[in-house]
């Protein structure tokens, strides 16, 4: 979908049957997001309900929230934004979390990003990837350096053998 829309020829994405562009999430989710990058929300918002089961909930219940915002529909939007940040956190995954905050930054809902990776650092560290994979979290904590610290000082004592969280440590407390 990004090299259709670089391109400009969002219109031959677009030309493609629907009933071919729901066969996998990978289609349906371009045919989304060319959509949204048209700021197309209420043909977004009404290709979303045609969503194939294969596209996971914490995606699609993300992307109708933040489209709820872009079309003005603010209560609806924090139902559903509350909704999915809760089962995420509770469910304790990784996966879903990370989910939530890319496409809240895809759609510049910073305040829902800031919330998730706040609610990442906060999982047990056996259900985060390699300390490497979670370098990006940094620019949500450029304004609290010690809880950002805290972080990775807990994260090699669960997770030993982690060069790269070792490093972390170290670097920030050398170099604040």
């Amino acid at each position: 979908a990004r090299w259709f829309l670089e391109e400009r020829m969002a219109y031959k994405l677009m030309q493609i049957p629907e009933e071919e562009m729901k066969a996998t999430p990978e289609l349906f989710t371009s045919r989304l997001q060319v959509l949204i990058e048209l700021g197309k929300f209420e043909e977004a918002d009404a290709w979303l309900k045609e969503a194939p089961q294969k596209v996971p909930d914490v995606v699609q219940n993300s992307i109708k929230a933040a489209l709820a915002n872009k079309l003005d529909r603010r209560s609806e939007a924090i139902s559903l934004w509350e909704r999915t940040i809760d089962r995420a956190i509770s469910l304790q995954q990784y996966g879903d979390c990370i989910a939530i905050l890319q496409i809240a930054e895809r759609f510049g809902e910073r305040e829902i990003a800031n919330r998730m990776a706040q609610s990442i650092t906060e999982l047990p560290v056996g259900n985060l990837p390699q300390g490497a994979a979670l370098e990006y979290l940094e620019n949500y904590f450029v304004n609290e350096p010690q809880e950002w610290l805290a972080f990775w000082e807990s994260y090699p004592r669960n997770r030993p053998g982690d060069g790269f969280a070792t490093q972390q440590v170290a670097f920030l407390k050398f170099f604040p």
